[in-house]
């Protein structure tokens, strides 16, 4: 997955071997850690406070310190492909391959789902796009009809 890079410059991917691993620049021989997930990862994501998010192809959206211990994970309705996208406010947000759309609180808890019209895979990502109106966040997916909450 594409790795992200977090405030102390350690890097963070995931991959097909169901692993979120977490590298030091300084020493890149070896693993910082390496924490287990159910199934493939998505790119990760860091929220404002540090905690890493990934999604999985076991329908998990997990979240990690940075430690790499586990803080919570939220199964979901279908596999994550796509990278989950944060907010300033924490927000997470991600989709699913059966088309659902999470809005998830930084303790793991769900705010909002919606159905789109399609599946959310991989190749919806560099087509998210998070915008500010005032003090409402909008999740604009160009090619995607978000339905009614669910």
């Amino acid at each position: 997955s594409t790795p992200v890079v977090g405030n102390d410059h350690t890097i963070y991917f995931g991959g097909d071997d169901q692993f979120l691993h977490a590298l030091d620049p300084a020493a890149p021989q070896k693993f910082k850690w390496s924490a287990a997930t159910g199934g493939a990862t998505t790119a990760p994501a860091i929220g404002v406070d540090g905690t890493i998010y990934v999604g999985s192809a076991d329908a998990n959206l997990y979240a990690f310190d940075a430690a790499g211990l586990q803080k919570w994970s939220l199964h979901t309705k279908g596999v994550i492909e796509a990278q989950p996208l944060v907010d300033g406010d924490g927000t997470i947000y991600f989709g699913t391959k059966k088309g659902l759309v999470y809005a998830v609180n930084p303790n793991g808890t769900v705010l909002w789902t919606r159905l789109a019209d399609q599946p959310i895979g991989r190749a919806h990502v560099e087509r998210h796009l998070l915008c500010r109106h005032g003090r409402r966040l909008r999740l604009r997916v160009p090619a995607i009809q978000l339905n009614q909450a669910s």
